[in-house]
């Protein structure tokens, strides 16, 4: 008897659902600029595809239950260099269609150029699902999925103990100010390497 496969479509667009909640509590965009799918699904405007654009079925249907943006051409950045997809949109689907991907994978977030890196889902490979995104989304990490130093762990616990992630978050203020401790974090962080790396080149 053959295998069942661990794809359970319901899962992953459970899973991804709580990103996108998770995103609009932390003020990465508001509910309404996020399209749910309706009851039945969404309608997909599939005219742009090649006609022999080898698409497995069971990923337009995950594209037709997963929450989208309602900016067209261009989503929201989720992580640094990512983007939201807009499945709605018939040209993030031509994108889709030009990527060299086999078919039954689906971009879940896309580089914002062309050779920035994306989050891709193989449904015919589950444990391929980056486990990584969504735990660090969900555990308020959101800003460290990179993992690119200690002031990633400053930020989390300013998130937390200054602004009350998440029970008693202050979604306003956090929004007002997030962006900005980030960007100093950042900045000191990458004059730091700087000045190790000529420290380093000097010895």
């Amino acid at each position: 008897m053959a295998q069942e496969s661990p794809y359970k479509e319901a899962t992953i667009v459970r899973l991804v659902s709580d990103i996108y909640t998770t995103l609009i509590k932390l003020g990465y965009f508001e509910e309404e600029d996020n399209v749910w799918a309706p009851p039945g699904r969404h309608s997909l405007d599939l005219t742009g595809l090649d006609e022999n654009a080898r698409i497995d079925m069971r990923v337009i249907s995950l594209m037709e239950h997963l929450p989208a943006m309602r900016t067209a051409g261009y989503g929201t950045p989720v992580v640094e260099r990512m983007r939201t997809v807009n499945y709605l949109y018939n040209f993030d689907l031509i994108i889709l269609d030009t990527t060299n991907a086999l078919p039954t994978e689906l971009q879940l977030l896309q580089g914002e150029q062309s050779d920035d890196p994306c989050l891709v889902l193989d449904i015919a490979d589950i444990k391929t699902w980056p486990s990584l995104l969504l735990m660090s989304v969900r555990s308020s990490n959101v800003y460290t999925v990179d993992e690119r130093g200690p002031w990633t762990l400053e930020l989390r616990r300013q998130l937390i103990e200054d602004y009350g992630w998440p029970n008693d978050f202050r979604r306003e203020d956090w929004k007002r100010e997030g962006g900005d401790i980030a960007g100093k974090m950042l900045d000191a962080s990458l004059a730091e390497n700087a000045a190790r790396v000529a420290a380093g080149a000097r010895s």
